[in-house]
């Protein structure tokens, strides 16, 4: 599998798999395997900045974009579509258990799941599992995570490909877009950089890395007496000789 993946490969990859379910798998199975993975690879169970906190990123966010994917009606549909046209492209292991389409996988759940097949269970207490909300800004920390882990390896491009996913998820976090500027400077790319550094000081005025490194920012916060010495000295020492 792809360190992320991606909207133009997901039909590529056998999330069923990576949630380690079957592929007619009810929501409420889905649900479980993902917390159970997801608790098993949270980043944060991972103190030491090594290899495997680095895997376990890598495994948490595949994870996470396999079950938004696959619990989303609509996408799980369109993912499946997708698999059972491109079939003859997969390796030959996944092939033989794609689903013929996300409608046949439906029904076939339906008719699974009939009273007479399975009759009805109690009612259980409402867990206290993460809204969909707190997935997504738990997917996006993981991202970047991995994006501040290859900045340190100086592989930029994939850094900012990380950062840019990670906003996609969750855009109102500052460090984010003040981190995806670094990237940027890095590049080179010094306006895309600023544009970056006044979105996540808008998000949050004391972003210090945006602060430190957007054009402008330190003639604002000097004080007065400050801007006028300045003005002084230089006025002081025009048109003496050196």
């Amino acid at each position: 599998m792809a360190d992320y993946i991606d909207d133009d490969n997901l039909w590529k990859e056998d999330l069923f798999a990576t949630l380690d379910v079957n592929p007619d798998a009810s929501d409420a199975e889905l649900k479980k395997s993902y917390l159970k993975l997801a608790k098993k690879y949270h980043p944060d169970k991972f103190p030491e900045d090594n290899q495997e906190k680095f895997d376990a990123q890598r495994l948490f966010s595949k994870i996470t974009v396999a079950y938004n994917t696959l619990i989303d009606p609509l996408k799980r549909s369109h993912y499946l579509d997708l698999r059972r046209l491109l079939a003859s492209h997969l390796p030959e292991n996944q092939q033989a258990s794609t689903p013929n389409s996300g409608s046949a996988a439906t029904s076939s759940t339906s008719s699974s799941s009939s009273p007479v097949n399975n009759p009805p269970k109690e009612d259980k207490p409402a867990d206290d599992s993460p809204s969909p909300d707190m997935m997504r800004e738990q997917q996006a920390r993981a991202l970047y995570d991995l994006a501040i882990a290859q900045m340190k390896k100086k592989k930029v491009d994939k850094a900012i490909e990380y950062l840019k996913q990670a906003i996609s998820l969750k855009s109102g976090i500052s460090e984010f877009h003040s981190q995806l500027g670094l990237a940027y400077k890095e590049k080179n790319w010094e306006s895309m950089a600023q544009a970056e550094y006044k979105i996540a000081i808008k998000l949050n005025p004391r972003d210090k890395v945006a602060l430190a490194n957007v054009k402008g920012a330190a003639d604002k916060t000097k004080k007065p007496e400050e801007k006028k010495g300045g003005l002084f000295s230089s006025l002081f020492n025009f048109g003496k000789k050196k």
